[in-house]
């Protein structure tokens, strides 16, 4: 039989090879390695990998989860002694005599989530919030509690917004006094001011910029700061009204404290600007 054709035995292939039921190039040995397309996604008669995650043994006791990768390799991973945490007695694997052995002088230690009161009982070596967790955890609006984070007990991620469970996000204008979901200390949004910590004025906006202040118009913004003597008023960007270099009044004329302007030699008593 020509090859790729169906084969039963060597003896019915030309080449003299009938792997994986049909005629094949080669003997195709090697482990993880086929002739049929089913197995190799190629051409019948053709030996090539097989395709990843095919199921095979690599010959050794110490893994238990072996498969083929996409070079052809058998690739074993896995552990068929009880790891710590798993189990009261701390295991090794020991490929020589294949067997589990104790490990000598070592404490089981406590899976993630587990209770824990040390961070010397987790095998991890991090004891966050009282369970076990898989890193230390110890950065603004994180934990490693479900309770607060709604991920599984164990797992470090961020806390929840609107909690706060280490009292770390301080309270002030503007400030939610709580973790924002995204790993920091939440701020009011832009436009509100629940707690009525912004003031009203003709420079400000009078709710939250956002970012944890009150917000403030910008300096281009026209404004009226009340004074007679000056003129073009406009906020300075940091909330306050402030009047130009001009005094209102026509050339040679003066600006008066009672907000009037005086021709210039008329008497000018407490007059800025005067002859």
């Amino acid at each position: 039989m020509a090859q790729g054709g169906p084969c039963t035995a060597d003896g019915g292939c030309a080449s003299g090879h009938c792997v994986d039921g049909v005629c094949c190039d080669t003997a195709c040995t090697a482990p993880c390695h086929g002739c049929s397309a089913a197995k190799t996604g190629g051409t019948n008669g053709t030996c090539a990998p097989d395709t990843a995650g095919t199921a095979c043994n690599d010959g050794k006791f110490c893994t238990t989860t072996d498969a083929c990768d996409s070079s052809g390799n058998c690739v074993g991973s896995g552990n068929p002694c009880p790891l710590p945490g798993q189990s009261t007695i701390c295991s090794t694997c020991q490929e020589a005599t294949d067997s589990c052995a104790q490990s000598e002088g070592l404490t089981c230690g406590l899976g993630n989530g587990q209770a824990c009161s040390a961070s010397f009982q987790c095998t991890s070596g991090f004891c966050v919030d009282f369970v076990c967790c898989d890193a230390a955890c110890d950065g603004t609006c994180e934990a490693c509690t479900k309770a607060n984070t709604g991920a599984d007990d164990g797992t470090c991620e961020f806390v929840s917004a609107g909690l706060d469970p280490n009292e770390q996000c301080p309270t002030g204008t503007c400030l939610t006094g709580s973790c924002d979901g995204a790993g920091a200390c939440g701020k009011v949004p832009v436009g509100d001011d629940p707690n009525g910590d912004c003031p009203q004025g003709q420079c400000v906006t009078g709710s939250c910029d956002g970012a944890g202040a009150c917000g403030v118009l910008a300096d281009t913004t026209h404004c009226n700061d009340g004074m007679f003597c000056s003129q073009t008023d406009h906020c300075d960007g940091a909330g306050h009204c402030v009047g130009g270099s001009n005094n209102g009044c026509p050339m040679n004329c003066f600006c008066e404290p009672g907000d009037t302007c005086l021709q210039e030699g008329q008497p000018c008593p407490g007059v800025v600007g005067g002859p």
